[in-house]
């Protein structure tokens, strides 16, 4: 019976064992793939999350320094948006591969996501060593990916940060590391960047600035201000510039130079440029009423706005909206702006078409091809205060504005100087062919209310 028994159960029990083998194979496989990135191998957030925390916890223990360094491929969405996303994880599979071949033993790599990665470096004995790594990173990514035949370059910005000077725990050494990284991103592509605690001050104001910000356009406290334009030959208004202002609750009135660079960094600069432009077009309206007719109004517009494909559409509708002709519309466009972005010309086309004006702005420090001059769209040039400042000391400056004013006026341009602050500036400028006039020698830029009474102070009211 025992023979029998054998016979008939050693088949069971093999099959028993192959079973429990392959289980076994099922569970260490799932394991692995629930600690791991599917598409690099290395670890995943959930993963680098634990053993983070458990290096942290040992650093502090052993009271050694850690390294954490993060890296942001830049550029990365452009691989996926013009070769597809097969490419686009090549070269995550090729930056993974470069990540691990780099790292020691008791290093790990983890893929936190998209196109971000995270390297943890135990047991350092000084920071320098994880600015080596972090240059040999740098150095490995940046060697060229081929895919179906095609080379893609890819580029990377990296921040490191160390534990324990820059945070004592998991949260403030991630967020130190992430500081890093984009402080190295802002400052360029393929940038390594050490984290430093004015950093963190300085996310801590952008953060605080950003939440002002946001609340300031629906709280009403943005300003529209004015200043006149003035005709050389009689002082007599032409037109006026409209200003923003932000009636800061803690900072008092302040200029643009204060907030433009962080309004546009959070992408609100569009907004505020359809905000300023309802409000200088409403205001027009409004004064003619009260009989001050301002000529013209001029609206300097951001290169966000002007790359919408409805942005003379958008303005048209406001002017019709306020029984405003084109005609008393001037749009100035910031010098720097791109007059080869094919999306700008159409828009600047498209206000040409309108009847709507348009003038560079701050013209003679910038970067415009006199070529775009050239152009019947762009009608009006205001020249730079910087060229200014020189005329009477400086002959060949004289000459110049000399020159610029006769070849605008046989170019059909009108042209403002901007920055007048004295009579012998105004003078000398009128000497040598310029007529319209802008600065502090005729006016400050002033509330809309002001503007009018000044206005109607001076001259006489329409009929």
């Amino acid at each position: 019976m025992l023979i029998e028994a054998a016979i008939i159960f050693r088949p069971l029990l093999k099959r028993a064992e192959t079973e429990t083998r392959r289980a076994d194979l099922v569970t260490s496989e799932l394991e692995y793939l629930a600690a791991h990135d599917a598409l690099t191998g290395l670890l995943n957030r959930g993963q680098i999350d634990r053993v983070l925390s458990v290096a942290v916890q040992e650093a502090a223990n052993t009271n050694r320094q850690l390294g954490l360094i993060l890296l942001d491929l830049d550029g990365f969405k452009a691989v996926n948006d013009t070769l597809g996303h097969a490419a686009g994880d090549a070269v995550l599979t090729a930056v993974a591969k470069r990540i691990q071949s780099i790292l020691c033993s008791t290093s790990i790599g983890g893929r936190l996501g998209g196109d971000e990665f995270i390297v943890i470096l135990p047991g350092l004995q000084k920071e320098s060593e994880a600015e080596t790594i972090a240059k040999q990173l740098l150095s490995s990514i940046s060697d060229p990916v081929f895919f179906e035949g095609r080379e893609i370059i890819p580029d990377a910005s990296i921040g490191y940060a160390m534990f324990p000077i820059a945070g004592s725990n998991v949260a403030a050494l991630l967020s130190a590391a992430d500081l890093a990284m984009y402080n190295a991103k802002r400052s360029g592509r393929g940038r390594i960047s050490k984290f430093s605690e004015p950093m963190r001050a300085e996310s801590e104001r952008a953060r605080l600035i950003d939440s002002e910000i946001k609340s300031a356009l629906p709280s009403g406290q943005f300003e529209v201000y004015y200043q006149t334009i003035h005709e050389a030959d009689s002082d007599r208004i032409s037109a006026a510039e409209a200003l923003i202002r932000w009636h800061h609750p803690r900072r008092g009135v302040l200029t643009p130079d204060a907030f433009l660079g962080d309004l546009r960094r959070i992408g609100q600069m569009d907004a505020l440029t359809a905000f300023v432009l309802g409000e200088a077009i409403r205001q027009v309206s409004n004064w003619r009423r009260a009989g001050f007719d301002i000529g013209k109004v001029h609206v300097n517009v951001a290169e966000e706005f002007l790359l919408k494909a409805d942005a003379a559409r958008e303005v048209k509708s406001l002017l019709a909206a306020h029984g405003v002709h084109p005609s008393s519309l001037v749009l100035e466009i910031p010098e720097e702006t791109s007059l080869n972005n094919p999306a700008v010309v159409a828009t600047v086309e498209g206000f040409h078409a309108a009847g709507i004006r348009v003038a560079v702005d701050d013209f003679g420090v910038g970067s415009v091809s006199m070529h775009h001059l050239c152009k019947p769209a762009i009608s009006v040039v205001k020249i730079d205060r910087a060229l200014v400042r020189d005329l009477h000391s400086s002959p060949e400056c004289k000459a110049l504005m000399a020159s610029m004013a006769g070849m605008f006026r046989d170019m059909g341009k009108s042209v403002i100087v901007e920055g007048v602050e004295t009579r012998q500036e105004a003078e000398l400028l009128q000497a040598v062919g310029f007529k319209q006039f802008q600065g502090f020698l005729w006016a400050r830029p002033l509330p809309a209310a002001d503007v009018l009474s000044t206005a109607l102070a001076i001259q006489p009211k329409v009929a």
